[in-house]
């Protein structure tokens, strides 16, 4: 799995979609997908909206008190498979 190391740059949340950005120590910056899901489906399951939850909240923490978070994602794609802070 691939990782990106950086500081929060933005979050940006609706009900239906989820990204953020994040800026790594060279001043590269990438946007990722938390969730993306236009019509929020009936499968869409109790554990799958507390994890998004989750993530925002460690998201927000780190953006608030500058501390680098690491993203795990697919290869070749934006959309994330975990979230962590590096404090």
């Amino acid at each position: 799995m691939p990782l990106f190391t950086g500081r929060v740059d933005c979050v940006s949340v609706s009900e239906g979609a989820g990204f953020t950005t994040l800026e790594d120590a060279n001043g590269d910056k990438e946007t990722f997908i938390l969730w993306f899901s236009p019509t929020i489906p009936a499968t869409l399951t109790a554990f799958t909206r507390v994890l998004h939850s989750m993530w925002l909240a460690l998201l927000r923490d780190a953006a608030a008190n500058g501390w680098p978070v690491t993203i795990s994602h697919g290869t070749n794609s934006a959309e994330v498979t975990n979230v962590r802070i590096d404090n």
